[in-house]
């Protein structure tokens, strides 16, 4: 069966197609941002069209778009665009200038009109402009030339001029008016213009071959004239002055046996998981591996990213570009309402999760084509539950980035062993009631999860033991993957140059503590505390510096008795790993984790690290050799760990270690390997 994807439809859309527009328009219209690309499978549809559309991106910002469209096409697939053509558009202004300076009958409007045409959607700052102010007069001037220029679409035009109100025409303005900023952000604009040589030079540039111009009622696709989407029922074009062409995605050049197609879902890209995950969705890329990595809220511009549409919803931008779901808002403010009601909830704990969620698999177009869904940590966003018909019939691969899916609600139990058996009267609650919100969400959890043939990936020998206790997981398969991490970004820079720019001496002893929350109970920061307090007492402090990154520091952390510098919350990966190359050693005091990230990069700059031997980090460092290991909660330890790494501050070996540790374990390629083998033993490639 053939698929078919009509991108910025507007109103002209046929229900026989997949339709994606920036507004839903009716019941066969998926609504997306298509700035944000494509949210489709890659290979998945035979034809890709969009009419006057592409004019509204930017010139770099088209040559994005048309990448997306590429991607999304089979080999051999078809590509049809409809854009104003500049040349047309050029050729009819000169002719109407040469009319206008020849006193021509009709020529000083048919002149307004084409340097309307040729510059109003270029620079309007209102909707409508000058071109609405034309189509308003009454008669309308030149009515069969307009007619050439913009054919069926007139009436439609002139339609929605008259019921919208008359814009103030006044010439001269007591103050400048400030631009309407919503206006300007919207797809009403055109950022650039094409003629056939131009799109031409884009289309190859983005790897189409067979490049032709046609006619709108001629296309290598002979259906299409019966779908109207470029000409009427009686074969009338819609916009006559468009410039139709169309291209081929080449076939490869021999035959590659096909990996897995995988969509891969996390809640964000950003933040500890979601960078797991991110880095994972590009390692598998990198590897040639069709993965499409869907959230709720994304912070960044990348390959095969994307918000996953929700019916119902809209994706809203934020500040700092961030484009996230409108329901995830509320999704949360559910989940902190149920959570609400357990009064007796203890202090100092991190957030509890329930089932609320915000989007569904089966809103997605041609989500069956997806061999295997890839669930990373989905708070808020996916419930396995929710959507067990799309998850049913093909494998799951859960990778697992805290304890949450074989618990009740809780990301880390706390030492709590009721997810051994069944969640409830959960002390994380602060609850003694068996059928709590904890057991309520196990129940639904257990019997979800026996509806799907899962398979469970950890990146610690820790969590995968844990997984395989639990009542929900232990049933299932598991095995271990440590993350794959960019080690070309982490590693040994010029820490002197670096130091010395950022004013630190080279003297000087300088630990690093980063975590989001530096409250967080579960992070440790009330034993570091006391280890920083006792080692201002020490001779060592007179030359200690201690450099904290997180949001909003207790003032505890300020008042050690320790020089201490502030870096706040940093997202840059590159001025992340400057720091870790700045610090002597860095401080994870974590009463339990899985894989840190901070760990795995620290090493990768080549930087021990002093840490509480919790969950999956005995494993991540090797004692006094890569890093110190104090038993958890043991503040003399920490401290003597502190000591230490003031001892070796200056040994090359150390660092030497911590690097090739890190590259024998996290390296991307190995990682996503291990990903891949796993793939096609789940689909008997």
């Amino acid at each position: 069966m053939e698929r078919l994807l009509n991108l910025g439809c507007g109103s002209a859309f046929h229900p026989d197609w997949i339709n994606i527009d920036f507004h839903n328009h009716g019941g066969s219209v998926l609504a997306y941002d298509l700035r944000l690309g494509i949210p489709l499978p890659d290979a998945t549809v035979d034809v890709v069209y969009h009419s006057h559309v592409l004019e509204h991106f930017t010139r770099e910002g088209g040559v994005t778009f048309l990448t997306e469209c590429f991607r999304v096409l089979r080999p051999g697939g078809l590509l049809r665009i409809a854009v104003p053509d500049l040349e047309n558009i050029a050729r009819a202004y000169i002719a109407a200038l040469e009319e206008a300076k020849a006193d021509a009958p009709g020529a000083e409007e048919r002149h307004q009109w084409m340097i309307i045409e040729l510059i109003d959607q270029l620079t309007r700052d209102r909707s409508g402009g000058a071109m609405a102010d034309f189509w308003r007069r009454d008669p309308l001037p030149e009515e069969e030339f307009l007619l050439s220029r913009l054919g069926m679409e007139l009436a439609n035009l002139r339609r929605s001029c008259s019921n919208a109100s008359p814009k103030n025409t006044q010439k001269v303005r007591a103050l400048p008016l400030p631009p309407d900023v919503t206006f300007l952000q919207g797809g009403e604009l055109h950022r650039w213009m094409y003629d056939e040589p131009s799109l031409r030079r884009l289309l190859e540039q983005t790897g189409f071959t067979a490049i032709a111009r046609q006619a709108h009622d001629c296309s290598l696709y002979p259906n299409l004239l019966r779908y109207g989407l470029d000409a009427g029922p009686d074969g009338t074009i819609r916009k006559p002055d468009s410039l139709f062409m169309e291209a081929l995605k080449p076939q490869p050049a021999a035959s590659v046996e096909p990996l897995p197609r995988i969509a891969l879902l996390t809640t964000t890209e950003a933040g500890g998981a979601g960078s797991a995950a991110l880095r994972q969705h590009t390692s598998l890329l990198d590897a040639g591996v069709p993965s499409h990595m869907y959230v709720a809220e994304q912070r960044i511009a990348f390959r095969n990213l994307h918000v996953l549409p929700a019916p119902g919803q809209r994706i809203t931008s934020g500040q700092a570009g961030i484009a996230r779901l409108s329901g995830l808002e509320q999704a949360g403010q559910r989940r902190s309402t149920a959570v609400a009601a357990y009064s007796r909830r203890p202090q100092g704990l991190e957030f509890f999760s329930t089932r609320d969620h915000c989007a569904v698999l089966s809103s997605l177009p041609l989500q069956k084509d997806f061999d295997i869904i890839s669930l990373h940590w989905v708070v808020d966003f996916f419930d396995v539950a929710a959507n067990l018909d799309t998850l049913k019939g093909r494998p799951v691969v859960w990778t697992l980035h805290d304890m949450r899916p074989f618990t009740g609600g809780c990301h880390y139990t706390n030492g709590c062993q009721g997810f051994i058996e069944h969640c409830g009267s959960c002390p994380q609650l602060g609850s003694q009631d068996a059928q709590d919100l904890s057991f309520q969400t196990w129940r639904a959890q257990m019997a979800a999860y026996r509806e799907l043939d899962l398979h469970i990936v950890a990146p610690s020998a820790w969590l995968a033991g844990e997984a395989q206790k639990s009542s929900l997981f232990k049933r299932f398969p598991a095995r271990i993957t440590p993350y794959a991490q960019p080690l070309d970004i982490f590693r040994p820079l010029g820490r002197a140059a670096i130091r010395a720019s950022l004013g630190f001496g080279p003297e000087e002893f300088v630990l690093l503590f980063a975590a989001q929350a530096l409250d967080n109970e579960r992070k440790g920061g009330a034993y570091l505390l006391e280890a920083l307090r006792r080692l201002s007492c020490l001779s060592l402090a007179a030359h200690t510096r201690l450099l904290l990154l997180g949001y909003n520091p207790p003032a505890s952390f300020l008042q050690t008795g320790l020089r201490t510098e502030m870096a706040g919350h940093i997202n840059a990966p590159e001025q992340m790993a400057a720091l870790y190359n700045v610090a002597d050693a860095v401080l994870v005091p974590s009463l339990e984790d899985n894989s840190p990230n901070v760990i795995c990069e620290a090493l990768g700059c080549g930087t021990p690290v002093v840490a509480f031997a919790a969950g999956g980090i005995p494993e991540m460092l090797h004692h006094q050799e890569t890093g110190w290991l104090a038993p958890v909660r043991d503040v003399a330890g920490l401290l003597a760990g502190t000591e230490w790494a003031a001892s070796v501050k200056n040994d090359a070996k150390i660092r030497l270690r911590c690097r090739a540790f890190a590259l024998e374990t996290w390296s991307p390629p190995a990682r996503a390997q291990d990903y891949v083998n796993l793939f096609r033993e789940l689909m008997n490639v």
